[in-house]
This record gives structure tokens, C-alpha cells and sequence, in this order.
């Protein structure tokens, strides 16, 4: 380690001694209303020679060169906007050249089809930002719609949401994390309109200023795109009121807005109502070697309520200090109600056949607050400083309740059964975080953070409707956790470089409540590195070569010892899971000009302690589904993502990815392996009376699993909408539909030593969407947020699907 780091330093070394240019710095807006301007392409170089520095401008339409000081002449272009030209002045201590404003090229927007051009997607080594506001199709989509679209995530048939291959990701709001939805991405995010939303930023390495959670990445929500914006914009009011409706019976309402008043501006996101799976049709059969067997049948109509929220403010007293406050809640309810049939032979039982009349009723919900305070140096306003407090919980109950008979309606010899399951944490957290520059293009972040948490369960479980203590229990876990971390980062000419480093401590304490002898603790700590090097090869093309290491910490739902029970099944969590660690190496190959946008990337993941659900049978024939540290995992995993706008009306564009996963567990005497892919194509088009065409096709391979395998989908979209009055009201229709005849069929067959199990569900994918909105107020109002807050994402969730016998069935809800 010694080595490695003392090679580090002398490569920093070397750069700085080579680096002896001057910063210039600038942010590019609109003309008229000041919002960033992303993506603009900047240039400087002698009056009569070659552009000798390039850069681009990030989200929020910041821009920095290096050169040596003298005289330039800078040039500005973005698409849709007139070039800017200008000569500047650079002295040896650096240039701030402020805001550049870029006025909107009339005769480029004749047609309103500019939007199709802009550059949609900025790459950079670390992560990539998807313009969804730039996108003409985000007033008619939602925002799981619109993540089909951005490279490196995949959305299959079920809405099952990855990002760099992996399902192990974290989902914020304007940088904040929300737990429920890091646990349940694709409930919610399907539901909100994509107009809500400004920008999509995946961030692959996130860095040792984040916690280091979650394997596959973050998805950031970017509702606000002022970060660092002027305070000079209008008084007034603006938003989005939308509806919708489909013919499955499923349907939404929602309200964005924002308002600002001279200092003070608020604003907030709003989105109800129901999603409907009717007539879901779900089998199973299992068989061991001991010639048992067993088969069900479930019917089952599935209504998924769901509501979600949040609200942002910002007050700035003067141009130093910036306080935000921000509150979030979200709600999902998903309600099965099952009519079925299980048969066979198990164990000294013959004739093994009843019938099922039961309901599984789950409900979630999440709710966090949070202030910041962020305190600008008045010499420099790149150095900041940054205190932050949030709270958040997530309650969750889940009632089971199981009826049988035989097939003459006459009541068998097994009682109903009845649980009750109810789940929540709370977690209080203080962090700050301080940034400054260094001499050059060199910046050091540093930072400290405690977070507070409880998970606490309470189980209970009812035979004919008495309470059974044997299958109840109580279970309290207590994670106090301290972090502090570093981050170096410098740019050499075309060279970017970040080192980082993060120590993270944790005291555990377990408990259980009237079983003390069974209270154990414990503790430990956890370094965590990440270096990243990209090379920018032009303004439009760079490299980039990643290491991190990336940990998963056992979520409630995964620790939890509490049993739900059917007549043949057990699944419970496990206490003694321990966090796991997961290495991960990425390259990056990105060009991007308004005609192509092309971003490649391949990635090896390994981890020798990975969290695992496994299922195994017992020795009275009942399948046990728990978690484990057993997971070895070795997976290389790459893509493509490419977008070509064929004309000022034509847009094609495809997200690939695929690679190869080896999966074993030497504990169980499990291994599994083979390649997996998917692709999804897209075409864009503007037809006549402006109206807009969008289209799609999604294929994918089958999912390896450790103890096997679930089938390959896919499915065809196809939409169009129309705007009016000024695009303030918008009208469109949607249709999607699998890929095969009849209804859609996913299938997954789980191995174990002995045991074979298939499962298979059908239900009505294909379904028709009509959706209207209407966009009120002014213009380029909107919150500011501070540039760093609390962010927790540390926790695997975990989930439990369900199992043959009558268990809680999860997918029918999605």
C-alpha cells in the first residue's frame, strides 16, 4: 500500500511540476431568462491560430480552461444558440470572466425541432448527465420511460431498473438520498412525469465524498439545474399540473411547481394515484430427489397505490451564505388478493390438495427532512463551506393472511394462518463538508459525518387467529456510524486526476427483547480508496480508467430473523450478515458533438463476501429462503450507448449492454455463470403538424442468478403527442406491448442440492396510456440547492418474492 501510494503522489507530482498556466473560469446561461446553458463547446486561442484549449460546460453551465497567460480570442457555440466571440486578457494569477450570455438563433429553432440536437448527454470519467429537459419527449413520458434512454441503465419488461449491470444502486433527489426510493426505484419513478425532472446523472465513481454504498452506482435526480445559478431571476410563478389514465385501470395525477419571491424561493413536486394488474396469473412446481412434488396455482388481481413528494426552499440572505431546507414523502401500498390451488406429494402426506383464498397487503412509506447551511469564502467563491442535518424513516407493514380448503369447499387440516410484519428505520445525521481550491486547476475536499440509526421489527404470527409466540418475534438494530474523507483533485493541460479517501467506523449493537441472551455487539472499521484519471482528447472526445471500492451493508429487511410462514416454506433474514466489499475497475471511451453522441465503457467487478438470498429444503421438506455472506462474484460487463440525429426531425439512438457473470457460494456447494445482455433501440421523429412520434424496442437474454435463471423478455412501445399554446399544453398517447403472443410470460427456475423449483407469471403487459399536462407561470424560476448535503446510501434492502405454498408474491405490483 505504501507503494502504491508513494507511485500516486509522484505522478501528481510530476503533473504539477509541468502545470504552470492560469485558470479561466466562466458559466454559460440563456439569454433573457439566465438558465445554464450545458454543453456549450468553448475555445480560446491566438486571434490568427489553432484553438489551443477546449472545454465544455457542465450542468450547470460552468466552464474552465488552463493556458499561459497572454492575450486569446474565446469562442463560444451551443446548439440552438448564436456564436459568442470575444478577446480576453489572461494574467498569470487567472481570469473570472462571469456569466456569457448566448442569445437563441431564431432561424436554427424554425420548426421547433432545435431540441432534438442539443448534446443530450455529457460524459465525463466519473459520471454521465442526461439532458432530460432537453428532450422533447420528457412532456409526454414518465421519468422510468425516460431512463431507457440514458446510458449505462436498463429498464426490462417488469421495470426492473440496473445501472452498470447491477441492481445494487442508490436513487437521490437533487442530491440527497431517499431510502424508499433506493428500495423501490422502478414504483415510483414510473409514475413521475419526466418534466418534473431536469437532468439524470449517473454517477459510476461516486468518490470518497459519498458514502461508500452501493456497487452499481447513483442515480441523481437533478429537479433544480440553479446550482451556483444568480439570484436575479424573476419574481413569480411556475409549474406543471399532468394526468393520466390507462387501460388496465391504472391512473395519476401530479403537480410540480416553483415560486420565488426577491431572496426566498420554494418548490415542490407532487404525484398520486394507482397502478392495476389484473388477472395475474402466477405457477410454480417444485420436485427433489426424494420424488416429492408440489405444484400451485395463483389468480391474482394486484392494485398498487402510490404517492410521493417533496419540497425544496432557499433563502439567501447575501451572496455568502445560502440556507436550503428540503422535506420528502412517499407512500406504496400494494395489495394482492390471491384465489388458488397447491397439489402434491410432501413428506408422509398424500393427497395433498387445497385450495388458497388469501391477501398480502404491504405498505411502505418514507419521510425525511433536512436543512443546509452554506457559507461562500468572499475571496474566493469556489471555496465553500457546507453544515448539514437530515431525518429520515421508512415504515413498512406487511399482513399476510391464508385460508384452505379442499376442493369441495370443506375447511383441511390446516389452520389459517395470519402475520403481521412491521419494519422501520430512523436515522439522524450531521455532516459538513469544506472545498477549496488549490493554486492551478488543483481542488481538496474534505469532510466529516455521524449518522444515528435504528432498524427496529416486530413479527407476529397467528394460528386461527391465536397468537403463536414460537413464529412472533422482536429484533432491534443499532449502527452508529463516523466517516471522514478526503479528496484530491487536479487538472495537468488534458489530464484529469482524483484521489480519494474514506474511513468509515461503525459501532453495531443487536438486540432482542425478552431473549437478552441472544444481545450480541460489535465493531469495526471500513477504508475505502477510489482514484480516477480521464484524458480529454479534443472538446469532444476523452478517456477514462476507474478503481473504487464499494461497500453493501445489510438492510432491515435482510437482517430480520422474524419467519413468514406458509404450509411448505419458511423465509426469514439473517442477523449475522456482515457488510460486503466489492472492488471495481472501469474504462471509458466517450465522443459527443450535436450529430453523434457515442459512450462506451467495460467494467470488472469482484467480491468475495457478497449478500445473497439462497434457499435450501430442511429436513422436514419445508424450502428455507434466507441471505448470507456466501456470494464469490467475478463479472465482466460492458455497453454502448449511441445517438445519431439523422436530420433536425430524426433522432436514432441505442443503449447496449451485456458482459459475463460467474456467481459461486463454496459454503452451499452452489455455482452459476453464462452471458447476459440487453438492447434497447430507439427512433424519434416530427411529423407533420408537429407532432411527435417516439418508438422503441427492448430485448434482453436471460438474468443469471446464483441458484439459476430467469427467461430473456422484451417488449415494443410506441407513442404520440402534440403540443398547444405555446407547448404549454401537451396531449399524448402511448401504447406498449411484449414481444410474444398472448399475454407476457417471465419464468425462473432456482436450483438448490436436491431440489428443482420453476416458476412462471403471466400477466397483461400490453396496455394503451393517454396523458395530458399544461405547464403555467414564468420561466427559469427555480431552488437553489446547496452544493453538497447529506447523503446515506448504505444499505442493501433486500426483498422477499414469493414462494410456492401461498407466499407474498412480489412482481404483480410492478
Amino acid at each position: 500500500m505504501k507503494k502504491i501510494l508513494a507511485s500516486i503522489a509522484f505522478v501528481f507530482a510530476a503533473f504539477a511540476a509541468a502545470d504552470a498556466q492560469s485558470l479561466v473560469r466562466g458559466r454559460i446561461v440563456e439569454q433573457g431568462t439566465g438558465v445554464p446553458e450545458p454543453g456549450a463547446v468553448v475555445m480560446a486561442g491566438k486571434a490568427e491560430g489553432a484553438a489551443i484549449a477546449y472545454a465544455s460546460s457542465d450542468t450547470s453551465g460552468v466552464f474552465s480552461l488552463s493556458l499561459p497567460a497572454g492575450d486569446y480570442q474565446l469562442s463560444v457555440s451551443s446548439m440552438g444558440r448564436k456564436d459568442y466571440t470575444a478577446p480576453i486578457s489572461v494574467p498569470a494569477d487567472g481570469l473570472e470572466l462571469g456569466d456569457i450570455s448566448l442569445e437563441t438563433d431564431a432561424a436554427m429553432l424554425k420548426g421547433a425541432t432545435v431540441t432534438d440536437l442539443r448534446a443530450l448527454v455529457k460524459l465525463d470519467a466519473d459520471k454521465l448527465t442526461y439532458d432530460v429537459s432537453g428532450d422533447a419527449d420528457a412532456k409526454a413520458n414518465t421519468l422510468l420511460d425516460m431512463l431507457r434512454k440514458v446510458p449505462m441503465v436498463t429498464v426490462d419488461a417488469q421495470d426492473n431498473i440496473t445501472v452498470n449491470g447491477s441492481s445494487d444502486f442508490k436513487v437521490y433527489v437533487d442530491g440527497k438520498p431517499d431510502q424508499m426510493l433506493s428500495s423501490n426505484p422502478s414504483k415510483t419513478l414510473k409514475n413521475v412525469p419526466a418534466s418534473s425532472i431536469k437532468n439524470i446523472e449517473v454517477i459510476t465513481n461516486p468518490g470518497a465524498k459519498y458514502d461508500a454504498e452501493g456497487t452499481g452506482g447513483v442515480l441523481n435526480l437533478i429537479t433544480d439545474r440553479s446550482q451556483g445559478g444568480k439570484s436575479a431571476l424573476p419574481n413569480g410563478v411556475s409549474g406543471t399540473v399532468s394526468s393520466g389514465i390507462d387501460t388496465r385501470g391504472s391512473l395519476n395525477g401530479g403537480l410540480n411547481f416553483s415560486a420565488r419571491y426577491n431572496k426566498f424561493t420554494i418548490g415542490g413536486n407532487f404525484y398520486g394515484g394507482r397502478r392495476r394488474n389484473p388477472n395475474v396469473i402466477q405457477t410454480a412446481s417444485r420436485g427433489d430427489d426424494a420424488g416429492n412434488s408440489l405444484s400451485q396455482r395463483l389468480d391474482i388481481d394486484n392494485v398498487a397505490p402510490y404517492l410521493w413528494g417533496n419540497a425544496n426552499m432557499s433563502y439567501e440572505p447575501d451572496t455568502l451564505n445560502l440556507i436550503t431546507a428540503q422535506f420528502g414523502t412517499d407512500y406504496f401500498g400494494n395489495k394482492n388478493y390471491m384465489d388458488g390451488s397447491v397439489t402434491g406429494y410432501v413428506g408422509d402426506l398424500t393427497d395433498y390438495y387445497y385450495s388458497i383464498d388469501g391477501s398480502n397487503r404491504w405498505r411502505g412509506a418514507g419521510y425525511n427532512a433536512g436543512i443546509d447551511w452554506q457559507r461562500t469564502s468572499s475571496r474566493n467563491k469556489d471555496r465553500y463551506f457546507i453544515l448539514s442535518y437530515r431525518y429520515s424513516t421508512d415504515p413498512s407493514i406487511n399482513k399476510l393472511r391464508m385460508d384452505y380448503k379442499d376442493f369441495e369447499g370443506n375447511v383441511v387440516a390446516l389452520p389459517s394462518s395470519f402475520s403481521k410484519s412491521d419494519e422501520r428505520s430512523q436515522e439522524h445525521t450531521v455532516q459538513s463538508d469544506f472545498t477549496t481550491p488549490l493554486k492551478g486547476r488543483h481542488e481538496l475536499n474534505f469532510g466529516l459525518k455521524y449518522i444515528l440509526r435504528l432498524n427496529h421489527a416486530d413479527g407476529k404470527y397467528y394460528l386461527d387467529d391465536v397468537y403463536n409466540e414460537d413464529g412472533s418475534s422482536l429484533y432491534r438494530h443499532y449502527n452508529n456510524i463516523a466517516a471522514a474523507y478526503a479528496e484530491y483533485k487536479a487538472v495537468f493541460g488534458k489530464f484529469v486526476g482524483k484521489a480519494g479517501f474514506r474511513y468509515e467506523y461503525t459501532w453495531q449493537r443487536v438486540a432482542y427483547p425478552g431473549h437478552e441472551e441472544k444481545n450480541f455487539k460489535s465493531e469495526f472499521g471500513s477504508p475505502v480508496p477510489n482514484l480516477s484519471f480521464q484524458y480529454n482528447i479534443s472538446p469532444m472526445q476523452n478517456l477514462a480508467l476507474t478503481w473504487s471500492l464499494r461497500i453493501r451493508r445489510p438492510g432491515i429487511y435482510v437482517l430480520n430473523p422474524y419467519v413468514e410462514r406458509t404450509p411448505v416454506t419458511l423465509q426469514y433474514g439473517n442477523s449475522d450478515v456482515e457488510p460486503a466489499n466489492t472492488h471495481k475497475i472501469e474504462f471509458k471511451y466517450n465522443f459527443f458533438n450535436p450529430k453523434f453522441v457515442v459512450s462506451s465503457w467495460a467494467n470488472w467487478q469482484f467480491c468475495n463476501d457478497g449478500i445473497n438470498q439462497y434457499s435450501f429444503y430442511d429436513a422436514d421438506h419445508m424450502l428455507n429462503t434466507t441471505y448470507g455472506n456466501i456470494l464469490h462474484q467475478n463479472n465482466f460487463y460492458g455497453g454502448a450507448y449511441v445517438n445519431w440525429n439523422v436530420s433536425n426531425k430524426t433522432r436514432l439512438y441505442a443503449n447496449l449492454n451485456g458482459g459475463h457473470v460467474s456467481l459461486s457460494a463454496d459454503k452451499l456447494n452452489l455455482s452459476n455463470d453464462g452471458w447476459t445482455g440487453s438492447a434497447y433501440i430507439g427512433y424519434q421523429q416530427t411529423l407533420p403538424w408537429d407532432l411527435r412520434l417516439t418508438s422503441g424496442l427492448y430485448i434482453s437474454g436471460r438474468h443469471i442468478e446464483l441458484q439459476g435463471y430467469s427467461s430473456h423478455d422484451g417488449f415494443f412501445n410506441l407513442g404520440v403527442s402534440k403540443s398547444f399554446l405555446d407547448d404549454k399544453l401537451t396531449v399524448s398517447i402511448s401504447g406498449m406491448t411484449n414481444t410474444g403472443k398472448g399475454r407476457a410470460s417471465f419464468k425462473e427456475t432456482t436450483k438448490g442440492e436436491g431440489f428443482t423449483q420453476t416458476t412462471d407469471m403471466k400477466l397483461a403487459l400490453r396496455a394503451v396510456r393517454f396523458e395530458i399536462s399544461w405547464t403555467f407561470g414564468k420561466s427559469g424560476i427555480s431552488v437553489k440547492q446547496a452544493k453538497k448535503s447529506v447523503s446515506n446510501d448504505d444499505l442493501e434492502a433486500g426483498s422477499r418474492g414469493g414462494s410456492i405454498g401461498g407466499g407474498a408474491q412480489t412482481g404483480a405490483g410492478q
